[in-house]
């Protein structure tokens, strides 16, 4: 909505642009955990074995 409002009275916001994104030291992937990461993978694959021989025994049981 306020790029609307931009476009439709440019003359009121000239100069106003700035040309960089402010450095706020949010971060982002370039620091997070790579540890984190590789243990939530190995956690998902595991629970997702785990749940195929729950699910095989249960068919072979039937």
């Amino acid at each position: 909505m306020s790029g609307a409002i931009v476009d439709q009275f440019p003359e009121k916001f000239e100069g106003k642009k700035t040309s960089d994104m402010p450095k706020t030291g949010m971060g982002g992937m370039s620091e997070t955990n790579s540890r984190a990461i590789l243990w939530s993978f190995f956690g998902i694959i595991l629970a997702s074995a785990v749940i195929a021989l729950i699910a095989r025994r249960k068919f072979v049981n039937n």
